[in-house]
């Protein structure tokens, strides 16, 4: 019986592969150099996050929450992501995201469909809604493992109980603590069922 179902954000419930990249391709910004750094092991990855939005801060010291939202309204939902999660809730299903993604998108989904658990990275604000140099760190990309171990805790639900779909070898984390986990848009290479680019397919594929 599956009661936890957990997603991936970006490249899964969204056509947009990074919430973050989006966000620095409107800006006219660039941080690979040290998305490198992390990569490498060189920093950590809250180092990273705070390099992240350094980066825009610089090009917009003045920049608001709402400036970030607006840009992130651009970014397109998958098709049929809705119609998932919502027909997962109407069976009873917990929903959750878990995502290295920020977090503003995922309050973003949920206007449209039923998301439980939005844990993914909050970027601070002070009281006026401007953008800090730091945030919270809820999601470390290569741990996402930890993160749904967890909610499964706190929600005392089982591995055996729990589904995942994620969209890349990246996601290989996610699927650790699940019984059954599902791809978009790639080949399951550890195990995960592939799922084609129709989100929906999973719909029959666990019912």
């Amino acid at each position: 019986m599956i009661r936890l179902a957990i997603f991936d954000m970006d490249g899964t419930l969204t056509e947009e592969p990074s919430s973050w990249e989006y966000v620095h391709r409107r800006f006219h910004t660039d941080n690979h150099r040290n998305f490198r750094l992390y990569r490498n092991g060189f920093i950590s990855y809250e180092e990273f996050f705070q390099s992240d939005v350094t980066a825009w801060l610089k090009m917009h010291p003045r920049l608001r929450k709402d400036d970030v939202m607006s840009i992130l309204r651009g970014i397109r939902i998958r098709d049929g992501a809705s119609t998932v999660i919502n027909r997962l809730k109407d069976a009873g299903v917990i929903t959750a995201v878990v995502s290295g993604g920020i977090s503003w998108l995922c309050d973003i989904l949920t206007e449209k469909m039923r998301i439980d658990y939005n844990i993914s990275n909050v970027i601070a604000t002070d009281e006026d809604g401007f953008i800090q140099p730091w945030g919270k760190i809820q999601v470390i990309p290569e741990r996402k493992n930890l993160a749904v171990k967890s909610l499964q805790s706190a929600l005392h639900i089982s591995m055996d109980e729990t589904i995942s779909v994620g969209d890349s070898m990246e996601n290989g984390m996610i699927h650790i603590n699940s019984a059954r986990s599902y791809i978009i848009g790639g080949k399951g290479r550890q195990g995960e069922i592939p799922l084609g680019n129709d989100i929906r397919r999973l719909l029959s594929l666990i019912w």
